[in-house]
């Protein structure tokens, strides 16, 4: 059984992590689905689950790796590596989703239907008490490493080594899409959204998805740079910020931001032929 088992995660990497992934977050997240009473409300018994279970899809990823080899390790150890990115990407990647916000916000101002407001940018109502250094280091340190260790760093790699960078990026977005499954029962923003909703949270990860990738791609084959885009994405949609229109224009604007690279590069999404030779934007 234990042999059994064992081929077919060598023959699915892919789809054993996934699955893994989910069985690891869905677990940790139970009793935020179980009791009525939490909702990921900030105070609420269990609300510290919601973030831990966000480390799902790195521990996935570490434990399958464990389980495939010296040369799989080694190669999933060396898109972890920090060093290995130009700086120029790094600070593009983290600085981009505030960019974003702040071209969404001066647009609304313009047309009379909002203000730029960035005190907001360091409220958080679901991490009280945290400030803006707290929650920024907290969703650093958990959500961006938490997931993209997973997604990008080691699913992504080995869907493109069967298919376009753009095939293996749509081929992620179903499994990510189903991640969240349990933060449609226990979070209330989630639990609000309508069919519409619905529609446009999978076209915006799928848009997401895009532009992860080309970071991935464009800075080395590292999930540094995707790691410090998704955390500061989470950053400014967490936020005051991101309420009403504000939070609105910056998912249309990453929509746009995924049109445009799909228009430049193609299926490539900003795959070098000699990725670790890549410049910084």
């Amino acid at each position: 059984m234990r042999r059994s088992s064992a081929r077919w995660l060598r023959e699915h990497p892919v789809a054993g992590f996934f699955a893994l992934a989910c069985l690891i977050s869905w677990t940790i997240w139970l009793p935020l689905v179980l009791d009525p009473r939490t909702r990921a409300i900030p105070g609420q018994p269990w609300y510290a689950l919601h973030f831990l279970g966000l480390i799902g899809p790195m521990l996935a990823a570490f434990i399958v790796a464990q389980r495939l080899g010296a040369w799989r390790k080694a190669a999933f150890r060396r898109r972890l590596s920090p060093g290995r990115v130009p700086p120029g990407w790094l600070a593009a990647a983290w600085l981009l989703p505030f960019g974003l916000y702040l071209l969404a916000a001066a647009s609304l101002a313009l047309v009379g239907r909002g203000e730029i407001d960035l005190a907001a940018l360091g409220r958080f109502e679901k991490l009280p008490g945290l400030g803006l250094v707290g929650a920024w280091l907290l969703l650093l340190a958990i959500s961006g490493p938490g997931e993209e260790t997973g997604w990008r760093g080691w699913a992504l790699p080995l869907l493109q080594e069967r298919h376009s960078p753009l095939v293996a990026t749509l081929a992620i977005v179903p499994g990510w899409a189903l991640w969240h499954l349990p933060m449609f029962v226990y979070d209330p923003v989630f639990a609000a959204m309508g069919i519409g909703g619905i529609v446009g949270w999978l076209v915006s990860l799928a848009a997401g998805a895009v532009v992860l990738t080309w970071l991935f791609n464009a800075s080395g084959g590292n999930v540094i740079a995707p790691t410090l885009f998704h955390a500061a994405t989470n950053a400014v949609f967490m936020s005051a910020a991101a309420t009403g229109v504000a939070g609105a224009g910056v998912g249309a604007l990453v929509m746009v931001l995924a049109v445009g690279l799909l228009i430049r590069d193609g299926p490539s999404l900003g795959l070098s032929p000699r990725p670790r030779t890549a410049t910084p934007p």
